[in-house]
């Protein structure tokens, strides 16, 4: 089995023993024009656990600079190209990418993170992304919303690190491709 990871989501994968793996690393070019690297690992899914339960569900809304929304449950993902021009796909994640997705959720504790995510700020970054994930797993469901103002604690890094993952995640599935960039202005 072959699972993506993201660099900076090393500190995670050392936790877990994932230090010592081979890598092949890939560009991908995401929607606001940044590098992300990501990285095949065909071992990670024995180190994080198994596969999602069958009414495992993600709903992230990637606001601000990205315009950008997915529903598993529904199989959508939706990008908001101009204000009066919003346009939604249907998505198919295969086995292996629900895996993925359940296993980098589970990794970063997504079920610990309060409902409004405030973390202490030493600088301030603006615009400021914001962010909205729902998961739904084993009965469970929890809602996180963060306003990304940049700030340096781990909690923030992992949570940051996560949602650019899953974003490159969804934003390489064939009928996202497929999509016009968005043409809002971040200011």
């Amino acid at each position: 089995m072959r699972v993506h990871r993201v660099p900076a989501l090393d500190g995670i994968l050392r936790e877990r023993g994932a230090a010592q793996c081979q890598a092949v690393r890939q560009p991908l070019v995401d929607t606001m024009g940044l590098i992300a690297t990501i990285s095949f690992v065909g071992v990670l899914a024995q180190l994080l656990g198994p596969a999602p339960p069958g009414d495992f569900a993600v709903r992230i809304v990637f606001g601000q600079c990205w315009n950008d929304s997915v529903d598993t449950r529904r199989q959508v993902f939706t990008r908001r190209i101009l204000p009066e021009d919003v346009r939604t796909v249907r998505i198919q994640l295969s086995e292996e990418q629900r895996t993925q997705l359940y296993q980098a959720i589970s990794a970063v504790n997504l079920f610990d993170y309060p409902e409004q995510f405030t973390p202490p700020l030493s600088t301030m970054t603006e615009p400021a992304s914001e962010y909205e994930i729902e998961v739904q797993s084993e009965g469970r469901r929890h809602m996180v919303r963060w306003q990304d103002y940049g700030s340096s604690a781990p909690e923030a890094n992992r949570l940051r690190d996560l949602l650019i993952a899953l974003h490159g995640i969804f934003t390489a599935l064939p009928a996202v491709k497929r999509l016009p960039p968005s043409r809002i202005i971040c200011l």
